[in-house]
């Protein structure tokens, strides 16, 4: 594994004590979170995905860097 670097994660004061009340590791959670997302990302086809979302017609995430939507979940990440 690589080398670990300190962040700055600005998340909800209920979110993050429910989280831990059910002994979430929060750190390591977010950290596969971004992961998988990485790995999905990469997944999609760039040229596809970058004159899709010019159209504003992308086929499996849409939104603006700060907001990732996907169609199949409609699951938003928004960052502060």
């Amino acid at each position: 594994m690589g080398k670990k670097k300190k962040v700055l994660l600005y998340i909800d004061e209920e979110v993050v004590e429910t989280a831990k009340k059910m002994g979430l590791n929060l750190s390591q959670y977010c950290e596969n979170c971004l992961k998988e997302a990485i790995s999905r990302l990469r997944g999609a086809d760039c040229e596809t995905t970058s004159k899709n979302f010019a159209k504003n017609e992308g086929n499996n995430v849409f939104g603006s860097p700060g907001e990732i939507r996907t169609l199949v979940s409609g699951s938003r990440a928004r960052h502060a």
